[in-house]
């Protein structure tokens, strides 16, 4: 089940010291069904969940993570309440093999297709 995916790999950041006090708040409809990689997607995951804890305030972050259907098929949202993307890096943020401040990010492992990243008001 994809909630399993997301709680596991939530986890997984909280058990290190600097994030285990971060608020990440996970909601799934529960009816979401999808064919699916577990260890592709969890990595995908930690990618995003990384990248937001790094981002969001040490004392006031909060990280959310939505699972829910859409005429699509299944949609999973990463959202927090760090300062964005810099508008100089936005316009090439999902072009294969291109990185800001990484060495190696999701663009080259999914090419920006599985995620889109949202952010939540300040």
């Amino acid at each position: 089940m994809i909630g399993d995916v997301v709680e596991h790999a939530i986890k997984t950041v909280k058990a290190l010291p600097e994030y285990e006090s971060l608020a990440i708040v996970f909601s799934e409809r529960r009816d979401v069904e999808t064919v699916f990689d577990p260890a592709k997607l969890e990595r995908a995951l930690l990618n995003l969940l990384f990248n937001a804890a790094e981002a969001v305030p040490a004392a006031t972050g909060h990280i959310e993570v939505r699972v829910a259907r859409s005429s699509d098929g299944t949609v999973i949202e990463v959202a927090d309440n760090g300062p964005g993307i810099p508008a100089e890096v936005a316009s090439s943020l999902f072009r294969p093999f291109v990185s800001h401040g990484k060495e190696k990010g999701i663009t080259h492992e999914y090419r920006g297709r599985v995620f889109e990243s949202r952010f939540l008001p300040k």
